[in-house]
């Protein structure tokens, strides 16, 4: 993949690349904004009036101003519930809009290069920075000032509460366009290898939109988990987007089957679909290739003792204590851990 991007960045104008992702970030904020500053001014108009009316309330109940009041506040409702579900309409249709135009743009900037395959790489990988660029920024979409720095959890979960969809639809865009692209460059030259390593990369990405972090970085950054992150659909996409990844790394593995690297996408792959037994194998073959990878050693010792392989787990440990005895001694913490995966005591 680094190749890739390196060849990319030889053929191609970056400045140009980056006047266009530069100028994506603040029209999609603008447009984000504009449905908060929409809700912040009707909330702030009703809470206006709710105000007036308790505080005139002994006035208003000895004249026709009550019943103005109650009217005036019932049509503020009837013009906030109208337009709400205008803009809820309308915001897809613009921020898809804004990204409809960035393309456009990325294309008319390499109408200038002769070459169609650059044209289609330079565009993929336009595409693949900007929605890089995109992670986790409803986390950061609004930042307190540094005197109330201790509600910024509270902020970023307003943020994400307020925009996650809205950039979550944006960045299945991207990809979805960057996958067609490489499908398409795939189509003209089947067994270009650099071609399946940019799609099956971009497959990881993709589903990385779909995947929730794990426990340990939800508990170190203690960031807020929409619901709607968690449901079957929502599952049903990423081991969508896992499968194409591994079937793009079996295509490799089928060109270069003495490739360490393919494998090692192959046991992240499984890793992220729970596939431990195939995750196993794409590790014992990883330290076939390469003996001195105590990196893989580690982790298919703690993937032995996590599915009872008790021996097995042994053994690497035995290897680990003469050539890493860190990871050995990490290692052999595990041992027992395949009876946790039950409920032996009640």
């Amino acid at each position: 993949m680094t190749t890739l991007f390196e060849t990319q960045s030889n053929t191609c104008n970056v400045n140009q690349e980056t006047s266009i992702l530069g100028g994506f970030l603040p029209q999609m904020r603008h447009i984000l904004k504009q449905y908060t500053v929409f809700n912040i001014t009707f909330l702030s108009l009703g809470i206006v009036e709710i105000l007036c009316c308790l505080i005139f309330f002994n006035l208003m109940t000895h004249s026709h101003l009550i019943a103005i009041t109650i009217a005036v506040f019932l049509m503020t409702l009837f013009s906030y519930f109208t337009l709400k579900i205008y803009f809820q309409h309308k915001k897809p249709q613009s921020l898809l809009s804004l990204c409809r135009n960035s393309l456009n743009n990325l294309q008319k900037k390499t109408e200038q290069m002769s070459n169609p395959t650059e044209k289609s790489l330079f565009i993929a990988s336009s595409l693949t920075r900007l929605a890089n660029a995109l992670k986790d920024c409803e986390y950061s979409f609004y930042q307190p000032p540094k005197s109330l720095e201790s509600l910024r959890l509270s902020f970023e979960k307003v943020g994400c509460w307020l925009h996650w969809k809205d950039l979550h639809l944006v960045k299945e865009w991207l990809y979805l366009q960057t996958v067609e692209i490489y499908i398409n460059l795939i189509k003209e030259e089947p067994d270009h290898l650099q071609f399946h390593m940019a799609l099956a990369n971009t497959y990881v990405m993709f589903s990385g939109i779909y995947s929730l972090p794990k426990n340990e970085e939800i508990s170190e950054v203690a960031r807020w988990i929409p619901s709607e992150k968690q449901t079957e659909k929502i599952k049903a996409k990423f081991t969508q987007c896992a499968k194409r990844a591994i079937e793009e790394f079996k295509i490799l593995n089928d060109y270069n089957p003495e490739d360490p690297w393919v494998y090692t996408q192959l046991a992240y792959s499984y890793h992220d679909l729970q596939m431990p037994q195939e995750e196993i194998k794409a590790y014992e073959k990883i330290i076939e290739l390469a003996p001195e990878d105590y990196d893989s050693y580690y982790k298919l010792g703690t993937l032995y003792f996590q599915q009872g392989q008790i021996a097995k787990g042994l053994k690497i440990y035995e290897q680990l204590k003469y050539n890493h005895s860190h990871k050995a001694t990490n290692l052999i913490k595990h041992y027992g851990s395949f009876t946790e995966l039950f409920s032996l005591i009640e």
